[in-house]
């Protein structure tokens, strides 16, 4: 093979097996025709199952999700060649907690990596809510997986270059369960007292939208006094919001156990009014933003450098690459809809054989032989032009024909992928 002279070339070949491996390659999964799934440890607290059957392989296991929109997750257990696909609970579009990703015993697959981060959580009476103005600026708290405040610098970092969709999941003491959901959620900066802009209501069956009458208030606390009322709502209240006069909805009120969430005093507690009302102390409320997960990222295969000019710029996300060169395609073969039984005109190159210009050393046309162009020797141990097998030929058949690789694979076995590169 003759490259330019002078050039430092490295050549890369990627190889994929054939129809029925059991060990498959992530990008095989990840990357099957639908959408896009991504690999994770997760937990399955915000999951339903929605089927269970028997597989022979992982690729088999993700690709009949893609034509069910329900479905978010997919588990493929390999030993048992299990396969579980799941739903989000509660009639969610998409549930991923970016608080429980990569913290399940097992690897699934999820449907997109993007999650939701919590920002506000109450669970119990174990942190006091009844802050100041300084504390409610800052995160506070057990962390996301009990009770919780981001802080409100944080909430304008998270939403200063764009407004986010916000989630609010509730529980009744019956443990019954309730969503609102608003398309559009924004904190303003520090120096506007972290003004709320708010939009875009939807909810579960019976939830009624508590934050429409908040929109575009300042937030207070028992020591900074925003709202419109002539009282303190902060101070009323016990707590500390976006209250207007006063509130609809609290989530950053004063906790009650199990024996004083239900009556006693007018709207003290951790309220949503619409549905159950100023005198219904939640057991438990979470706000969550919808935001990308930050990922890092490294090549498949145990390759030290991976990225492909012909996959430069299409992503629809920006990311980070550790360096600018990449590998450049030469030759790909992913099926038989192109013919690679092709004459010396057609791949035009120096010492190459095709099957109407034998150049190689065996006493008869390798090229012909085994229907394809190559450098061919006598005639060779890998044949990347060779005729494309499907899948019920690929394994077995005539001795050298297909897309061969001969050290591992040998001379009966023809790749369903195969890639080279040049960088």
């Amino acid at each position: 093979m003759q490259l330019q002279p002078g050039r430092q070339v490295a050549l890369l070949l990627l190889l994929l097996l054939a129809a029925v491996p059991r060990h498959v390659t992530e990008a095989a999964a990840a990357f099957s025709s639908g959408r896009l799934w991504w690999s994770s440890l997760e937990s399955l607290s915000d999951y339903e199952a929605v089927r269970s059957h028997s597989v022979q392989n992982e690729p088999e296991c993700i690709v009949p999700a893609n034509s069910d929109s329900a479905v978010q997750l997919v588990a493929f257990n390999a030993s048992s060649g299990q396969c579980a696909h799941f739903r989000c609970r509660l009639g969610l579009s998409h549930c991923r907690k970016c608080r429980n990703a990569n913290k399940g015993a097992q690897r699934l697959w999820t449907a997109g990596s993007d999650c939701w981060t919590t920002v506000q959580h109450r669970v119990s009476g174990s942190v006091d809510f009844y802050r100041n103005w300084t504390q409610y600026q800052s995160e506070f708290g057990e962390g996301p997986d009990g009770n919780y405040w981001i802080g409100l610098n944080s909430l304008h970092a998270l939403t200063a270059s764009g407004p986010r969709k916000l989630r609010i999941l509730m529980k009744a003491w019956n443990d019954s369960e309730h969503w609102a959901e608003y398309s559009s959620f924004s904190v303003g900066p520090e120096s506007d007292n972290y003004r709320l802009s708010v939009s875009g209501f939807s909810g579960s069956a019976g939830i009624g939208d508590c934050l429409d009458n908040n929109n575009g208030m300042q937030f207070s606390t028992k020591d900074a006094d925003h709202d419109t009322s002539t009282d303190n709502c902060a101070t009323t209240h016990k707590g500390a919001w976006w209250f207007r006069s006063c509130h609809c909805a609290h989530p950053n009120g004063e906790y009650k156990d199990s024996s004083a969430a239900i009556g006693g005093a007018f709207a003290k507690g951790v309220i949503w009014r619409k549905t159950f009302g100023f005198y219904y102390s939640l057991k438990e409320i979470e706000m969550l933003l919808l935001s990308g997960l930050c990922a890092l990222f490294r090549c498949r295969l145990g390759l030290s450098h991976c990225r492909k000019c012909r996959n430069a710029n299409k992503g629809a996300q920006r990311v980070w690459t550790a360096g600018s060169d990449c590998w450049t395609t030469v030759q790909h073969r992913v099926s038989g809809s192109v013919d690679f039984y092709r004459n010396w005109t057609q791949y035009q190159s120096d010492q190459f054989s095709t099957m109407d210009a034998d150049h190689d050393d065996s006493s008869s046309s390798c090229a012909e032989n085994y229907s394809g162009g190559w450098w061919f020797q006598g005639c060779y141990s890998t044949h990347p032009n060779g005729v494309y097998k499907n899948f019920t030929d690929a394994i077995g058949g005539p001795f050298g024909h297909g897309i061969i690789w001969k050290y591992y694979y040998g001379f009966y076995y023809s790749l369903m992928e195969f890639e080279m590169l040049i960088i």
